[in-house]
């Protein structure tokens, strides 16, 4: 059975480099009230209300991005953990992978 969706194995180890170090940063992060790198970037905002601020629409907004950096990383390892093949698989672990997709 050929599986035409699932990644080469050598995507699973990338995605271990990826994914560890993101859920080590992430726990850091929750564990610091996501102040631990200060990484402050002027983004596009939709909409954005701050506390004791003002509220912006469609407009620019200079804000600690590391937390949308660490969760796209996890979310991007984890992927590619998951959608990668494994190095000895048989065809009923294919079929059963190909249908949970």
């Amino acid at each position: 059975m050929k599986t035409k969706l699932l990644l080469p194995n050598g995507y699973k180890k990338m995605g271990w480099i990826i994914l560890v170090p993101s859920l080590i940063m992430g726990i850091v992060l929750l564990a610091t009230n996501f102040e631990a790198l200060g990484l402050r970037a002027t983004v596009f905002a939709i909409y954005g209300d701050e506390i004791f601020g003002d509220t912006v629409i469609f407009g620019l907004l200079k804000t600690n991005v590391m937390p949308t950096l660490v969760g796209v990383l996890f979310i991007i390892g984890a992927l590619l953990v998951a959608f990668s093949k494994e190095k000895r698989e048989d065809e009923y672990i294919a079929s059963l992978r190909l249908s949970s997709f």
